[in-house]
Formats: structure tokens, sequence, C-alpha cells
């Protein structure tokens, strides 16, 4: 920790006049999935049970401990003319980024789509009744808050998985969760979560090097974009359907570093977001002569996200939505308690 600061600090100290002949390691990135599932219940004067499902996916952005790189700082003395150079890490030991200030957020939930209500109806003796049990629509008016009673669920994901994960319920929602199992049975079942190796797609790589490149590099990690469904042990119960991205192994590629030209200046800027993915790349030289000028900028923006406003927006319309659910649930159910 203490070589990666010093060579931050000394690129930066107009005192460096060249750059040091030693080398430093980065790691790529690795991303874990975790799926919330928020169930609200309420019961209809007709003794139906209304549910409205809201899905939170959780991705975590760590430091993938099993793909180290190294990186030999001699490399950039080839490229810049200028010997002020400043490397960033982030604190887990991933690239950050090389003379670059911008890093951008990348925006992995991609894609989303939700069943807005399913409904279970409560018809006979409810099964597995014991001695004591009241009916199913009276415990949740009993434990639930103004008619309704929610239930969490939560699993971190095995990606790639092997077909069906369970999303076990969690705190006091277990104890509701199997006293309504047994009561109303496969009709209120477990949730569960389909992520197969086929639901995994590679993207493309933002920067392709020829065979024959000798240039030095950097190694970086695409994201791959996962499709996830949630639903139910009812048949045809669909909870959501919706994508992620992901920074997974096996989808690792090649950044070129420009070689330093014989006159002129020349410039080099690469960033990763948060996530991994390549947020800014830019490559500029400067020949010397008037006639000879040739500067060429790529910035990849594909997967740059929302500013800070921008997601504190969207988690307070998340925040909206969740309850303007739960509105639409006791509406359904009671349409003359809808205000």
């Amino acid at each position: 920790m203490f070589s990666r600061v010093f060579f931050i600090i000394c690129f930066i100290l107009s005192g460096c006049t060249k750059i040091p002949d030693v080398s430093t390691q980065y790691y790529l990135t690795k991303s874990t999935l975790r799926l919330d599932v928020s169930r609200a219940l309420t019961c209809s004067s007709g003794g139906q049970i209304e549910i409205t499902d809201a899905v939170s996916p959780v991705i975590v952005n760590s430091a993938d401990l099993g793909a180290r790189r190294e990186f030999d700082l001699q490399k950039l003395k080839s490229t810049f003319t200028d010997p002020s150079v400043t490397v960033k890490f982030y604190d887990d030991g991933r690239l950050q980024s090389i003379n670059a200030t911008q890093t951008g957020t990348a925006k992995q939930i991609i894609e989303s789509s939700l069943s807005l209500v399913n409904t279970i109806g409560l018809t006979g003796t409810p099964k597995s009744a014991l001695p004591g049990d009241i009916p199913p629509c009276d415990y949740i008016e009993k434990h639930g808050s103004k008619g309704i009673l929610t239930l969490q669920y939560s699993e971190s994901m095995n990606v790639p998985g092997a077909g069906k994960q369970v999303l076990k319920p969690v705190g006091v929602s277990k104890i509701y969760h199997n006293y309504l199992s047994r009561l109303i049975g496969e009709e209120f079942g477990s949730v569960h979560a389909h992520i197969d190796r086929s639901d995994l797609t590679r993207l493309s790589h933002p920067v392709e090097i020829g065979s024959e490149d000798k240039s030095d590099y950097l190694w970086a990690r695409q994201l791959t974009k996962v499709r996830i469904r949630i639903h139910t042990d009812k048949k045809d119960e669909k909870i959501w359907n919706g994508s992620v991205l992901m920074a997974l192994p096996g989808n690792d590629y090649k950044i070129p570093i420009p070689r330093r030209p014989a006159f002129g200046k020349q410039e080099f800027q690469v960033a990763f977001s948060e996530s991994g993915s390549l947020s800014t790349l830019k490559y500029a030289s400067e020949s010397g002569t008037a006639d000879a000028i040739s500067i060429t900028e790529s910035t990849v923006g594909e997967l740059q996200g929302p500013s800070a406003a921008d997601q504190a927006n969207a988690l307070k319309a998340e925040a909206d939505l969740i309850k303007q659910r739960e509105r639409l649930a006791i509406c359904r159910a009671n349409p003359s308690e809808c205000n």
C-alpha cells in the first residue's frame, strides 16, 4: 500500500524528473450479486390474497484476488515526454486511472420487468391447520400494518449458476412465510431465481488489438450481461425478469500503451469506473511540426452511468414506486378503501 501512495505523490511533484524503475500490481474487478425481494400481502373483501412484489438487485464490485496483474512503470517512460504522471488506485488495489480525472459510474441494472400483482384464491379449509391457527387473512391483518404484511427474501446468487436458486425469507419473515406456506400450500410457495450459463452474454471488448501489435499494454475486464428470472413455486407465477451487468472472469482484454514519438508530445489517458468497465480512453499525439499534427481521441461512454444527483432521484423514484405498489394492492383488494 505504501508503494502505491509513493508513486502517486512522486509523479505529481515537480521535483520528480524521471519515473522510478519499479513495478506495481493491480487487480481486475469481480462482481457479486444479491437479490432482495419484498412481497406485500393484503386481503380483499372476497377473501383473496393480493401480492405486490418489489425486486432490488444489489451488485458489489471488488478486487478479484485471483486476477492480479503486474504493471512496469518503466513502460510509461517510453510513452510520455513529460515525467509528471498520475496513477490512481481504488482502495482495494484495482486500477482507477492513469492521467485521468473522471472515472464515471457504471449503470449495472439495465433491464427490469416487474409483475404488478399476483393473486391467491383462498377456498375451503386451510391446509395443515393446527389447533389455535387463525385463517391467513386474519393472520395478515394481525401481523401487518394497515392491512399489509410485508415479507422480505434475500440471497447471494451463484453467477454463473446452475439453474434454480432459492431466495430465503429473512428475519421475522421466516415465521410469516412458514405459517402461510403451511396453511395455503403450494399456492404460496418459495421464491426462486433462475440464472443459467445460457443467460450470460459477454459484451464486446471496447479495444481490439491486432495480432501483429507489439505495444505494451494494460489488462482490463469487460462487463457481462446476466439475465435473471424470479418466480415462485406456483405455476406460471412470475415476479421479475431483468438483466444486470457484472464483471466476471473470462472477458478480459488488453489496452495498448502507445510508444513515445520521436518528436513532439504524446498524451495517454485511461480511466475505469467502479465496476471495472472502461469509462475513458484517450490517445493524443503532436509531432511538433505544423503540417503533421495528428490527434486521436476516443472516449468510451457506453456504460458510463448517471451522476450522483441522477442516482439519488432514481432511488427516490424507486421508493415512490414501492409505495404506489402497496397502494395498488389495497385498491385492488378493497376498492372502497382506496384513497
